[in-house]
């Protein structure tokens, strides 16, 4: 093997590994990115479907009064104990959206913090595969030159 070969070879492989690793790094980035934005967007769909959500509640809510207004029930006893329940109902369903929103984002969170410790890792791996590169092509010429 030629020195000028070993050289070439050594540096394409080392040129090779430190392409391969600022690719690693910037897949990770990419998809760390891809996953806060998940997050944030659980977290406004979450948010808009429960202010939708309870202004059909609002609305139920006022077309139960007119209701019994209309019959002339008056808005105490059972009449009031159904309408407390009714609200307290919806306002568990919207909690329960909330905490289910909250959860899905919190998810994507922990994918954005996993993508990110895999694009530093791969940063730091590097100049450790660089050198490997490197030592490797030495060590094939030095063994050839036996």
């Amino acid at each position: 093997m030629t020195p000028t070969l070993a050289i070439a070879g050594t540096a394409i492989s080392a040129f090779g590994a430190m392409r391969e690793g600022q690719a690693a790094e910037a897949q990770s980035s990419y998809s760390a990115k891809v996953a806060s934005q998940n997050a944030t967007a659980a977290e406004q769909r979450t948010h808009e479907g429960i202010r939708r959500q309870r202004r059909k509640d609002s609305a139920f809510t006022s077309k139960q009064r007119a209701a019994y207004a209309a019959s002339g029930v008056l808005e105490t006893g059972t009449p009031l104990t159904v309408m407390a329940d009714s609200a307290s109902q919806m306002e568990l369903a919207n909690q329960d959206k909330l905490w289910a929103g909250q959860t899905q984002a919190g998810q994507f969170r922990n994918q954005a913090a996993q993508h990110k410790s895999q694009a530093k890792s791969a940063k730091r791996a590097i100049p450790l595969n660089v050198g490997a590169s490197l030592l490797t092509g030495a060590n094939q010429y030095a063994s050839s030159q036996l």
